[in-house]
């Protein structure tokens, strides 16, 4: 995630990690599958780190898990269009803007 254009923006990357439910892309190491969301306007952007004690105690012990996001979800707002990222728990990021674009992994704009 990235602050763009003096924080108008925001850029969130995915790097896709599974080629359907519960099987991972056979090409993991050797090919990056990139998912790239622009936010123009932003009106909000909060973040909730959902962090356990433990992983406040022990944060050498966290691993790559704490990353994998679980859904993204896309809905209208009084801003535009509202995004959320959403993991297990209550870790999630939630971004109000005017509008979105996304980037699919072929590098060709999904959404205008």
């Amino acid at each position: 995630m990235a602050l763009t254009h003096h924080g108008y923006g925001v850029r969130l990357g995915f790097n896709l990690t599974w080629a359907s439910e519960g099987v991972l892309r056979p090409d993991l190491d050797s090919r990056e599958q990139r998912l790239t969301i622009e936010m123009r306007g932003v009106q909000r952007l909060h973040m909730e780190g959902g962090l356990s004690q433990r992983m406040l105690d022990y944060p050498e012990a966290i691993n790559w898990g704490l990353s994998e996001v679980s859904l993204l979800r896309a809905e209208p707002c009084a801003a535009g269009l509202q995004l959320q990222v959403l993991w297990e728990g209550e870790r999630r990021i939630v971004i109000d803007a005017q509008s979105a674009s996304v980037i699919g992994p072929d590098g060709v704009p999904s959404l205008p």
